[in-house]
């Protein structure tokens, strides 16, 4: 497991610096754990590690997605003529949709419980 490539890829994903992800290194080891523990026993992980690490990243991100903006108010704020708009869930369907994208394409190196199934909208 390639910490500082998973770290890395984070970091380009949720526009952070080294330094701001620092609170999130037990979410992505945990992500990343999670990904490795369903790699095939024939795959050579040297091999597959650019698509894993991209797996990975795209997991932690999607989590810290979940725990970032799950609970937070979307909506509108309107002061005079300035208005913000937060579009929290977007930003987990977008979180979600990279993280479905690196399953779908390292399907062929990960392995799966019968009951999980890929599906993908064209």
């Amino acid at each position: 497991m390639d910490m500082n490539g998973i770290m890395n890829i984070f970091c380009s994903m949720g526009k952070f610096t080294p330094n701001q992800t620092e609170p999130y290194v037990g979410l992505i080891n945990v992500a990343s754990k999670d990904i490795f523990s369903r790699v095939r026993e024939d795959v050579d992980l040297e091999e597959a590690a650019p698509r894993l690490n991209y797996v990975c990243a795209a997991e932690a991100f999607y989590r810290y997605c979940l725990i970032e903006y799950a609970n937070a108010a979307g909506g509108k704020v309107r002061a005079g003529i300035l208005s913000v708009e937060s579009d929290t869930d977007g930003i987990i369907i977008r979180a979600k949709k990279i993280r479905d994208e690196s399953l779908i394409a390292a399907s062929d190196i990960l392995t799966y419980d019968r009951e999980f199934l890929f599906r993908q909208v064209i």
